[in-house]
Parts: structure tokens; sequence; C-alpha cells
């Protein structure tokens, strides 16, 4: 969780505005990856004090830890939490391009799919724009 709690805090805070529709938007990936949203909220809390330098660099570690098909599942809920506020802001979106690209080389069109799969799990009434 402590990667998935990382990368999420380190996308929120890219672009200088942490929105409430991206922590709801949090709260749901928490949630529906099998986590405690109590316990993921805090983890987030609790990165406060680390540079997104830091964050980046133990996110990108952290991360080529998992599979091909779970680095995809995340980097699909980093472009529904970037745009969970109805606008996806170019640092959001350079920081997603550079990670799931240039770090982990990953499919585009492998992300676009894993995040209409993730669409159909989030209830309607939810936090998606």
């Amino acid at each position: 969780m402590i990667t998935i709690a990382k990368l999420f805090y380190m996308l929120i805070k890219a672009d200088g505005h942490i929105d409430a529709k991206e922590l709801e938007m949090g709260r749901k990936m928490a949630e529906l990856e099998g986590f405690s949203v109590n316990d993921f909220e805090h983890t987030v809390d609790s990165l406060v004090n680390i540079t997104q330098a830091e964050l980046y660099v133990d996110c990108i570690k952290g991360l080529k830890g998992f599979s091909k098909s779970d680095q995809t599942r995340l980097l699909a809920w980093m472009c529904l939490i970037a745009n969970s506020d109805g606008f996806m802001d170019n640092t959001e979106w350079n920081l997603i391009y550079k990670i799931y690209h240039k770090e982990l080389g990953l499919c585009r069109q492998s992300i676009l799919d894993y995040q209409f799969k993730l669409k159909k799990k989030i209830p309607y009434k939810s936090v998606i724009t």
C-alpha cells in the first residue's frame, strides 16, 4: 500500500492544488483495491514532509517491483484520479507519461483499456465527472 499511497500523493500534489474530487477518487481507489480507507488516508497524511523528488524515486523503485499488469492498473487509477476534478493538468499528465512511458515502458492503450474497466467498478453516482 505504501507505493500506491506515495504515487497517489505525488500525483495530487503535482499541480500544486489538491482537489476534493481527487481525494474522493483516492478513497474509492483504496476501497476497490482492498485497503482500509482510514489506513490509506493515514499513510498519505504521513507523507507531507517528503519532497516530490524523493516520492518519485521511491515510487519508481516500488512500481518496478510490481507486475506489468499491476503497473498498468495503478497508472490507470492515476489517470482517473487526475481527471476526477474534470481536468488533467499538464504537470499531472507529464508525470503520468514520464512514469508509464519512460520509466516503466507501458502501453498507453493498455492503460486506457484498464481505465474503462475501473470506471465500470465505480458506482454511477460517484466522483467521475
